[in-house]
C-alpha cells in the first residue's frame, strides 16, 4: 500500500509540485494581510488614538482595533513562518522526486525516508503523509 501511495505521487509529480506552488503563492499574496500593510494601518490608528486622547475623547474603539491588528500580525508572521518552512520542504521534495523514476515496484526505504513523514494504518486504508504536509490515502 505504501508503494501504491508513492506511485500516485510519482506518476503525477509535475502536477503535484505545481499545485503546491500555486497554493503557497495564494496564501502569501492574500490581500492586506501582509505585515507592512498591517503596520501602516496600526500607525494610522496610533496617530488617531493620540489625537483622541489629546482631545479627551473616547478612544476605546481605536485601542481595540490596534489590539486586534497586533493579533492579526502575530498570526500572519506565524503563518508566514509555517509557509516558508513548507516552501523549503517543497524544494526538497521536488528535488527528491526529480531523482526518482516514475514508478516503483517494491518498497524503497531511501524513497520512503526521503519524502514520507508519517504512515497511518487504518482497518480499511493506509494514509501516507508527505513531508510537505499533503496526504495520500490508499484503500
Amino acid at each position: 500500500m505504501v508503494v501504491s501511495a508513492v506511485n500516485e505521487v510519482l506518476a503525477d509529480r509535475d502536477n503535484y509540485i505545481e499545485t503546491l506552488r500555486r497554493n503557497i503563492g495564494k496564501v502569501l499574496n492574500e490581500g492586506c494581510e501582509s505585515a507592512d500593510c498591517i503596520d501602516e494601518r496600526m500607525e494610522e490608528l496610533q496617530k488617531e488614538l493620540i489625537r483622541l486622547a489629546k482631545e479627551k475623547e473616547d478612544y476605546s474603539k481605536v485601542a481595540l482595533e490596534i489590539k486586534r491588528l497586533r493579533e492579526i500580525k502575530k498570526n500572519y508572521l506565524s503563518d508566514k513562518a509555517d509557509i516558508e518552512a513548507k516552501e523549503e520542504r517543497l524544494v526538497e521534495v521536488d528535488e527528491f522526486l526529480k531523482e526518482q523514476s516514475t514508478r516503483i515496484e517494491e518498497y524503497d526505504d531511501y524513497l520512503v525516508r526521503g519524502f514520507i513523514d508519517r504512515i497511518t494504518v487504518f482497518d480499511d486504508r493506509i494514509c501516507v503523509e508527505l513531508k510537505d504536509g499533503d496526504e495520500v490515502c490508499v484503500e
